[in-house]
């Protein structure tokens, strides 16, 4: 029997995805109003637990909250998007509540499409290790919705709002991935998923086979290129717990990339990288540190990523003073370095489009593209591929004076809940 809270009118919107009945099924629902939890919070842990699935299962409290965060890039490097559904109190003294989702694309023509959208349910159903979530209004006709099968490596998402129509699938090419490199398939007992201070990850997909077929404010946006699914979930809002972050997803030949690096603001600007490369399905890189050091005795592998300056200069500086800023950056160079057998990976990542930017001022904000590359083995055959790159830098914004500024521009611009 369903619970009586849960609606079976949410899932026949999407039949396909109804395998399982839903009386042998976990059933989770949140409210966008729903009455926060007093004190600390204990996630679900443990391997037997979906990596798709809510961690917080019985609410968030003040601080916490968790997200699901999907990309894609076309195949020619100019199109691409951004999703991400919220499950957090971040902007609750707004008034909107602690459900949205917001959306951003680019077209080939350099064209961005944007939305942000507050929901009034999120209704999750966890059958095995199979997870769909479905945020909807409370009269059921706007709804976004994901379902993941890790047995088939496969995300879907279906969207019906006035604004946004149509499905995307993403078929990965590898098991879902931890911050410490290890694949999900590789280990009886689940590997760690501490990212840094107060945030914990999973890369549910970390690459795949995307096929868009989305209509936007009735414009069609339609392709296939490479994608890839995010899982966070933090006991801090993310601007109390990083000064910033850079993200990287790659598909070049035989290769897929990934590259995820917060800063820590509890850990005064401490990098916690993570990069994780494989061929033709196989990993054959992972590291977690920033390289090279001054300790020649340290052999373990590292990490350099560095920025093309718009003049062509190869930037050094393992932070990238301004690359958060649109046109400062035409590119960068991730380099993988193994010491102890000489090897390394060199990938170019020329941009092409800007998929969005934000500026908050006193060089706060953030910046995403899409576009071409290109790379390989030092001494082997170079190949060429497509990714999606994000970079944000907000260390010189004052918590929680944040969340006055960025939420009033977030709802202003994007959301337009003021009615402006």
């Amino acid at each position: 029997m369903l619970p009586a809270n849960f609606s079976p009118f949410l899932y026949s919107l999407v039949p396909q995805w109804v395998a399982q009945d839903a009386s042998t099924c976990e059933l989770i629902k949140f409210n966008a109003f729903e009455t926060l939890i007093k004190g600390p919070l204990t996630a679900v842990t443990g391997s037997s637990w979906p990596p798709a699935a809510p961690r917080f299962v019985h609410g968030v409290n003040a601080t916490a909250g968790e997200q699901w965060a999907f990309d894609a890039t076309s195949s020619d490097g100019k199109s691409g998007l951004l999703i991400g559904f919220y499950h957090d109190p971040t902007y609750a003294f707004l008034g909107p509540g602690n459900l949205r989702l917001s959306l951003d694309a680019v077209w080939p023509n350099g064209s961005t499409w944007s939305v942000v959208d507050y929901l009034s349910e999120a209704h999750l159903k966890i059958c095995n290790q199979v997870t769909t979530g479905i945020w909807s209004k409370n009269n059921e006709s706007t709804f976004y919705a994901f379902h993941f099968e890790p047995e088939k490596s496969l995300v879907s998402l279906e969207f019906h709002t006035p604004s946004v129509h149509g499905s995307i699938t993403i078929n990965s090419l590898l098991p879902a991935r931890f911050p410490d490199g290890a694949l999900e398939s590789t280990h009886t007992v689940q590997a760690s998923t501490f990212n840094a201070p107060a945030v914990d990850w999973i890369e549910i997909i970390p690459a795949g086979r995307a096929d868009v077929r989305l209509s936007l404010d009735g414009t069609p946006f339609t392709w296939a290129g490479m994608g890839g699914a995010e899982r966070w979930w933090a006991g801090q809002g993310w601007l109390d717990a990083f000064q910033g972050w850079t993200a990287v997803r790659a598909v070049l030949g035989p290769y897929v990339l990934t590259y995820w690096a917060p800063t820590s603001r509890l850990q005064a600007g401490k990098i916690f990288p993570s990069a994780f490369l494989a061929r033709r399905g196989r990993k054959i890189f992972s590291a977690s540190r920033i390289g090279p050091s001054m300790d020649t005795t340290n052999l373990d592998p590292y990490i350099e990523y560095r920025a093309f300056s718009e003049t062509g200069d190869l930037v050094s500086s393992t932070m990238d003073p301004g690359t958060n800023k649109p046109g400062v950056a035409k590119g960068y160079v991730l380099s993988l370095v193994e010491p102890r057998d000489g090897k390394r990976w060199d990938f170019t990542l020329l941009h092409e489009n800007m998929e969005f930017n934000f500026d908050l001022g006193n060089d706060n904000g953030g910046v995403a593209y899409v576009g071409k590359a290109k790379g390989g083995e030092v001494g082997d055959d170079t190949y060429d591929g497509v990714f999606f790159n994000e970079k944000v830098d907000v260390t010189k914004l004052k918590v929680p004076g944040f969340y006055i500024m960025a939420a009033t521009w977030f709802h202003r611009v994007k959301a337009g809940i003021f009615g402006h």
